[in-house]
């Protein structure tokens, strides 16, 4: 049979040869033991890993609930009608930033919302020593379970500063219009399987939306507050606005939710008929932990919670921000709520299975357990070997051929890899040449998408360049199937190696190993030149998702590689460039030098590609320039106890000369490189401090207000002494150092003027308070005579006074 199969036509043996080798990898995304339906694919459901569903089973619930709540055409509106009565009530309430106006009138009215939906309010407290203060409020109502467990649906109370308008009202009137129907469902006698807590996190969203290092300060209070061991799952909602597609995403910081609340959540938002994508790439980028962005579940997972997060998708656009969820949107909430209640039913599972992957063609997901995906992986494995021994045993001579000549494609093998890693610290290079030109070593984060892109064709060509130069010379082979054949090899070995190390990136390898086989089976040309295009599919689809949602940190250690970068991208690219050479040797040309001057214009369109990226550079730089996005960041520490301030102005380009006048003062600014310094005199009397002291049985009881000529937007306050200092009790949270000698105090955010506290301390105490505080905008405006670009950065004040001492009555 093999030998027939060996003498049948090579389009129809590679045919059958591609269908061996995939069946196991498009067997593998069906998802679930054997004895799961095969219908699970079907669109936006899947059958669950361990076994096909049983009757009555929760997801078949799940479903059951949504098309019955489908069919309540009443309850919908109902339904909506709440939602649209919350955005009404926030949209009044107005800006709600941390400790404002706005927020109290929201906290308002989410305590009269659970006062009439007949539900108990528990009020966290926002003060953690060592952690920090707010002013502001964390409430929590639960509707009481059949079971111990309970879903947790979370979101932001407040907004950021600077929020746009409807920042998070969404996610809020969604969160109350659930509640009230919960509350009034079980009232009416349909009690939940699972218990729902429905959580507004105050101090959730802090200061400006471009530095979210600040937010989750709620969450992890609500977290470290909490006393019992309910077992919890958490949904956070982040809808700033309400989205033609709700965004699934189940990772931060390296972590990642279990697979049964990943995967329950998806059949949920599948079963209510909200349009959702799966942010499956990017988790797994998150599960590497490569990624910089930021994830408000994060904290969740690190305390041991299993938690996704809802957000408005790549897709939302900026203009929906405070629109209400018309159209069937907030009923398809409602739905989602339902329908992840049911699956629920049985309780929550124990375990902890990171180990899964998540795909979505259109509106097809699917998430399927690493274990099936491994079986179904070994099951590939075994064929492959099998394969390979039974063409060794038809294969005598050729097999001793290829063994007498192994020690000489080890060593062209090894000289890909120089090549290859060669061409990723050719990438350095234009780095500094860059960093010459912008005089920054940060100018690519002008037109990250541009660099990131020429970073990969110029890798690409220059790889090109250097396999055709040492054909040319005689350093590797020119015959294409060598290439063809190691690439199979190498790939089998990244197989292996990332099933044990890194599963999630198997499926890249296993796509290719499965193109290049049926490539060299089929032994054309033509058919080389297709399977090279298709081995890079789900590496483009990975590439367009980052360029449309850019991460730094992952594009700087592509634009920018380290040493380490530069080894592991070799590592991984290793394989693909060695198949590179194939399609590259089947259309070499002809004539005499021919490969010289291939290898010539390669270089010059790597050359082009890096040109063209710093041309777009320089055009967002010049743009910038007439006050266009990139600009300077202009950054203040105001010193009130000397007397002066610095002022720092820094970019992702060469700073050159810049005038600004501040309060009748002319400063210049000078730099060739991308930082520039300068400092003044101020004697302005920003913050002064007003003391009362009185005593009761040898303790010194202070009463300190600090008064601000305007007040902060954040506030640091710390006691310095030289020797341990003693402090009895502070009316704000605090905590001393482990030598004693400084304390922390922690104040709320938006701490208004004047502020004033209490400290106890033990007679004859001596100490020095000292205060920081940042503002949003300067002190002392600033012009801009020369029209240079400025964003504001930080403006900071720092002054410090004496506690008792010798002065001391």
């Amino acid at each position: 049979m093999l030998e027939s199969l060996m003498r049948c036509p090579a389009p129809f043996r590679a045919a059958l040869l591609f269908a061996a080798f995939a069946a196991p990898l498009l067997a593998a995304p069906l998802g679930g033991s054997p004895g799961a339906a095969a219908g699970a694919a079907s669109a936006g459901t899947s059958a669950p890993a361990e076994a096909a569903e049983p009757a009555g089973s929760p997801n078949q619930a799940a479903g059951a609930a949504a098309a019955g709540a489908a069919a309540s055409g009443g309850a919908d509106e109902a339904f909506e009608r709440r939602v649209e009565f919350h955005l009404a009530a926030l949209r009044e309430a107005g800006p709600r930033p941390e400790n404002s106006a706005g927020e109290r009138a929201a906290i308002a009215h989410v305590e009269r919302s659970i006062a009439a939906a007949g539900l108990l309010s528990r009020d966290y407290g926002l003060a953690r020593p060592g952690k920090g203060n707010s002013g502001s409020r964390i409430l929590e109502a639960t509707v009481a379970g059949r079971l111990e467990e309970r879903l947790v649906i979370a979101a932001p109370l407040d907004a950021h500063e600077d929020a746009a308008a409807g920042e998070g009202d969404a996610g809020l009137a969604l969160a109350l219009a659930a509640m009230e129907r919960l509350a009034a469902a079980r009232a009416a006698g349909a009690v939940p399987s699972v218990g729902v807590s429905f959580v507004f996190l105050g101090a959730e969203r802090r200061g400006l939306r471009g530095n979210p290092d600040e937010d989750g300060y709620g969450s992890a209070s609500w977290i470290a507050g909490r006393s019992d061991s309910t077992p919890l799952a958490v949904v956070y909602l982040a809808l700033d606005a309400w989205p033609g597609t709700v965004g699934l995403r189940a990772g931060g910081s390296g972590l990642l939710s279990p697979f049964w609340h990943y995967d329950r959540s998806r059949q949920a938002l599948a079963a209510s008929g909200l349009p959702f994508r799966l942010y499956a790439n990017r988790m797994q980028i998150e599960r590497l932990g490569l990624s910089s962005t930021p994830s408000p579940v994060a904290a969740y997972l690190a305390a041991g919670i299993p938690a996704v997060e809802l957000r408005v998708s790549a897709t939302g656009k900026a203009a929906d921000a405070g629109r209400e969820p018309s159209g069937g949107g907030a009923a398809g909430f409602a739905r989602f709520v339902d329908a992840l209640v049911a699956g629920n039913r049985e309780g929550f599972l124990a375990t902890w299975d990171r180990h899964y992957l998540g795909f979505q063609i259109g509106s097809r997901s699917l998430v399927i357990r690493e274990r099936n995906y491994i079986a179904y992986l070994v099951g590939f494995c075994v064929l492959v070997a099998a394969f390979i021994m039974v063409f060794t045993g038809f294969h005598h001579e050729a097999t001793r051929h290829f063994l007498r000549r192994l020690p000489s494609i080890v060593a062209q093998v090894f000289l890909l890899f120089a090549a290859t890693a060669l061409v990723y610290l050719g990438g350095r290079l234009f780095g500094a040449v860059e960093s010459l030109i912008f005089g920054s070593g940060r100018a690519w984060t002008l037109a990250p998408q541009a660099f990131a892109a020429a970073r990969v064709a110029a890798s690409l060509f220059l790889t090109l360049a250097l396999i055709s130069y040492l054909v040319e010379r005689g350093f590797l082979s020119p015959n294409p199937y060598f290439y063809e054949f190691a690439a199979l090899i190498f790939l089998g070995a990244d197989l292996f190696f990332f099933t044990a190390v890194q599963t999630s990136l198997v499926f890249y390898f296993v796509w290719a190993f499965v193109v290049v086989a049926a490539s060299l089976a089929a032994r054309r040309a033509v058919a080389s030149l297709v399977a090279y295009a298709l081995m890079y599919a789900p590496i483009l689809l990975l590439l367009a998702e980052l360029a449309a949602s850019p991460d730094l940190s992952l594009y700087g250690r592509l634009v920018s590689p380290t040493l380490a970068d530069v080894l592991v991208l070799a590592a991984g690219i290793l394989p693909f460039n060695v198949f590179t050479a194939s399609p590259l040797l089947f259309f070499r040309p002809r004539s005499k030098g021919g490969r010289r001057r291939e290898a010539a214009l390669f270089i010059l369109v790597a050359l082009l590609a890096e040109c063209v990226a710093i041309g777009f550079g320089l055009a967002v730089s010049g743009a910038a320039r007439q006050g266009g996005p990139a600009s300077f960041v202009l950054a203040e520490r105001l010193d009130q106890d000397s007397g002066g301030f610095s002022l720092e102005v820094s970019g992702a380009r060469r700073v050159g000369g810049i005038e600004l006048a501040r309060g009748g003062e002319t400063l210049r600014l000078a730099s060739a490189g991308d930082r520039a310094v300068v400092s003044g005199v101020d004697r302005g009397r920003w913050v002064s401090l007003a003391t009362r002291r009185g005593g009761f049985l040898g303790r010194s009881l202070y009463r300190l207000e600090l008064s601000f000529a305007r007040p902060p937007h954040r506030l640091k306050l710390g006691l310095e002494g030289r020797e341990e200092l003693r402090v009895y009790d502070c009316s704000l949270p605090y905590e001393a150092s482990i030598d004693g000698r400084s304390v922390a105090i922690a104040v709320p955010g938006n701490p208004g003027s004047p502020l004033a506290f209490d400290l106890a301390v033990p007679a004859g105490f001596e100490a020095r308070l000292q205060v920081e505080a940042w503002y949003l905008e300067p002190l002392v405006p600033y012009e801009n005579p020369g029209r240079h670009p400025l964003s504001p950065g930080s403006w900071s004040l720092v002054a410090s006074f004496p506690l008792g001492g010798p002065a001391e009555p």
